[in-house]
């Protein structure tokens, strides 16, 4: 998974995350509060996300994208035991 998050004042970063899924309508990554990409999610709730199989031909790849909010679909918490964050597929 690629995270597309931007900082306080819109410049962007895009982060690669270890992921996993529940029945491919939520996915879940786990990071550290101190990561660039929670920091941004903090200050800014937009998000980007892509899922791809990097490791397939450009002829027989497949992408899920999306876009959404912290709040509204993306949800990220900075707990000081378990930093994690959970994005849902907007288009179900």
């Amino acid at each position: 998974m690629t995270l597309g998050t931007a900082d306080e004042s819109g410049r962007p970063w895009v982060s690669p995350v270890w992921f996993a899924h529940s029945g491919y309508r939520e996915f879940f990554w786990v990071s550290s509060p101190d990561a660039r990409h929670s920091i941004n999610l903090a200050a800014r709730p937009e998000v980007g996300i892509v899922i791809f199989d990097s490791q397939v031909s450009p002829a027989e790849a497949e992408a899920v994208m999306w876009k959404s909010r912290r709040g509204s679909g993306c949800v990220a918490s900075r707990p000081s035991t378990s930093p994690s964050a959970r994005a849902a597929n907007q288009s179900r």
